[in-house]
């Protein structure tokens, strides 16, 4: 091997290596890193320069293995330096794995290994003709990695499933299957070369803008299952607040009425009439019963949508308790509470319906810990969540729509500098609330 070979390859990972550390970074770390994580993470990456140094005859030079050494150290250094969910992980190897191909694979052809390699004449001068090649190899590869990184925000990858990662492994794969057709029909019909490099190239790029096209499908599909979510969080929110503002009003009523109702009862029992004021009492009992029950605090926002949920759980047999200060959480706007406190109340009230009613609870609690407050909402479930990335999964068969609300209450929590822990154990299940008590000591 030439040195002028191995520069060039070089070149080539060196170029991959820092797309894919920026790219990596989009991604938001929920952990402070170190400089140990930093250089074990550095350290994954290590093996694609080896690799750049073999010999053409060597077996890291084989086409297959390159691509799954390009996965494994992308997975590797994801996996030292952001804690996500595996799957999460393995599928944003495989999408950097798969820019990195389709970029290497455009100066693979026939037609454009030539200027890979620096064998057409560019300039009469050896030097600058090899320079000229090396930046046109450049200028095309770093253009087509801003591209991506542009056009496909890694941090709005969420929600991976299976048909994702298939479709993402099959535009990999065809995307090398070209290139090998192609060396097959050029050695056969050596004429048809430049047409068909062109060819190929064309089908390269077109498979970068399926990819595109598909991620920001995903990314447009989460965010309108998002402002659907909200939207249905608000429009319960306002129910509630309404709900609450008529029981107030009746409550006005009876005490405004209530003078004249003790009146008449004791004229009843002064006339020794007991079984008429029984019977009085009844009736303001039945006509003035209240339907919902009512929650107090401090915040107006928090108590319409904990209110509301208090009485769908009590319709549903379901024994509810609160026992927190919310005045520690003043600062955190109404819609964001709505959010929190809507959909995991949902999920809560979504497990005890799992179980007996008999056996069917829901305990609110709050207390401050040292420089913290900490919300717990515990319930009774049928069995132990299983649980990724602290997050878990939900049971309902539209499983990607129904996971957007907890993405949601976590990006709501984060968002306000707190935490979100769940921790399932038996047949119950709890989820852990922590908000700082001072959030503007901390932004």
């Amino acid at each position: 091997m030439t040195y002028l070979l191995f520069a060039r390859r070089l070149l080539n990972t060196s170029r991959d290596v820092i797309f894919a550390v920026l790219y990596i970074r989009t991604i938001p770390a929920n952990q402070k890193q170190t400089l140990l994580t930093r250089t074990m993470a550095a350290a994954c990456l290590l093996p694609l320069f080896v690799m750049s140094s073999v010999d053409d005859s060597a077996f890291l030079s084989n086409g297959n293995a390159r691509f799954l050494l390009r996965i494994l150290c992308f997975f590797l250094y994801i996996y030292q330096i952001k804690k996500i969910s595996l799957p999460t992980m393995f599928y944003d190897a495989l999408l950097i794995n798969m820019v990195c191909v389709v970029n290497h694979n455009l100066f693979l052809t026939s037609a454009t290994r030539p200027i890979l390699n620096a064998a057409v004449t560019l300039s009469p001068v050896p030097v600058v003709n090899e320079l000229l090649c090396l930046l046109i190899v450049n200028l095309v590869s770093v253009l087509i990695y801003y591209l991506v990184y542009r056009f496909i925000p890694l941090n709005e990858v969420k929600n991976i499933s299976k048909s994702r990662v298939t479709i993402l492994i099959l535009l990999s794969f065809e995307s090398q299957y070209l290139n090998n057709t192609l060396k097959i029909i050029t050695g056969l019909q050596p004429e048809l070369s430049v047409q068909l490099s062109v060819y190929v190239i064309l089908l390269q790029l077109a498979l970068l803008l399926c990819l595109g096209f598909t991620e920001r499908y995903q990314t447009a599909l989460r965010e309108q299952s998002r402002t659907h979510l909200e939207n249905q969080a608000a429009r319960a929110l306002l129910e509630s607040i309404e709900t609450q503002q008529k029981n107030d009003s009746v409550i006005r009523q009876i005490r405004h009425d209530l003078k004249n109702h003790l009146i008449s009862i004791r004229y009843l029992i002064t006339q020794h009439e007991e079984e008429s004021a029984v019977g009085y009492i009844d009736q303001l009992l039945t006509e003035y019963v209240l339907t919902q029950t009512h929650v107090r605090t401090g915040n107006p926002i928090l108590d319409g949508i904990l209110t509301q949920k208090m009485t769908v759980a009590e319709q549903s047999s379901i024994a509810i308790s609160i026992s927190a200060d919310f005045t520690y959480i003043q600062t955190i706007n109404g819609a964001d509470l709505c959010i929190i406190f809507g959909n995991l109340l949902d999920n809560a009230i979504e497990a005890c319906l799992k179980v007996e009613a008999a056996s069917r609870y829901i305990n609110i609690r709050g207390r401050q810990i040292g420089e913290a407050i900490i919300y717990t909402i515990e319930n009774s479930s049928p069995k132990s969540e299983p649980i990724v990335q602290r997050l878990p999964l939900t049971t309902k068969k539209d499983s990607q729509n129904h996971g957007i609300g907890l993405v949601s209450v976590e990006r709501i929590v984060l968002k306000n500098q707190g935490s979100i822990a769940f921790s399932p154990e038996g047949n119950k299940f709890t989820v852990i609330l922590t908000f700082p008590m001072n959030p503007q000591a901390h932004a």
